[in-house]
């Protein structure tokens, strides 16, 4: 094989290692129902369109040592574009489950399908709507856009700096999720937390009352009631979300960069 010939199908390579790091994390594209092959292929097919836009080929052929070293750099740099395209499902997944808990589904956990780990109801409808909210915001056209930019931020073989200010923004970009998850389920603590007050005065009030037989169906119907009036509240503050995943993919990129 020739040197042109090598450098070019090492360039493809990386590039298809960092398109299928992006697809393995990315919300609708991880989901566990969508195949390994089509994930493979969707990568191949994204690395044909956005090789014309790839500032430049590697200079030389590598050796199998440093080709391992920046098959691990670019999967890292896909991993970070999908994980923080991901975040904005993980606040639904995160308010679905804060709600659950205040209602009583959390005890009727059962394996999600689509992410393999054990979910309740209210956090299985969220993270549903938030994936189809993610194709219908156009999600998967700005995934396209970060990842024809990551080329441009950081090249392929370019530098990746972990001891830069990447760490500390994932850890801001985590904590904000944790945070606007608990806010999208304020609603249902608010509700849940009144219910539990009137219920212990009404204990006190009439001793008679078996309090814990008429709270748990009275929880159950108020909460699922503010769920289903909550679900436009819930659209407004995910597309919002969504509208901000371009920004802060630049601004992991930009930090990876250093």
């Amino acid at each position: 094989m020739s040197a042109d010939l090598l450098v070019t199908v090492q360039t493809f390579f990386l590039m298809l290692v960092r398109l299928l790091a992006v697809f393995s994390l990315a919300p609708v594209f991880s989901v566990h129902g969508v195949p390994n092959q089509f994930k493979i292929g969707i990568a191949f097919f994204v690395a044909m369109l956005l090789w014309p836009l790839q500032p430049a080929n590697l200079s030389q052929p590598l050796a199998w040592g440093n080709l391992a070293l920046l098959v691990l750099r670019e999967a890292l740099v896909g991993a970070a574009i999908g994980f923080t395209a991901r975040l904005v499902v993980a606040t639904a997944e995160i308010a679905g489950a804060v709600a659950d808990l205040q209602i009583g589904f959390r005890a009727s956990s059962v394996m999600n399908p689509m992410t393999l780990f054990p979910s309740s109801e209210i956090e299985q409808l969220y993270f549903v709507l938030a994936c189809l909210l993610f194709l219908l915001f156009d999600g998967h056209h700005a995934l396209l856009r970060a990842m024809a930019e990551s080329y441009r931020i950081i090249p392929l073989g370019g530098a990746v700096n972990l001891s830069g200010p990447a760490t500390p923004r994932l850890e801001m970009l985590v904590g904000e999720t944790l945070v606007a998850g608990c806010r999208i389920a304020l609603p249902v603590l608010a509700v849940s937390l009144l219910l539990d007050v009137t219920l212990a005065l009404l204990s006190r009030a009439v001793p008679q009352v078996q309090v814990f037989f008429v709270g748990m169906p009275l929880k159950f119907a108020v909460g699922m009631a503010f769920v289903l009036i909550g679900l436009p509240g819930v659209i407004y503050v995910l597309r919002q979300l969504f509208g901000q995943v371009p920004e802060q993919i630049s601004w992991v990129l930009r930090a990876l960069a250093g």
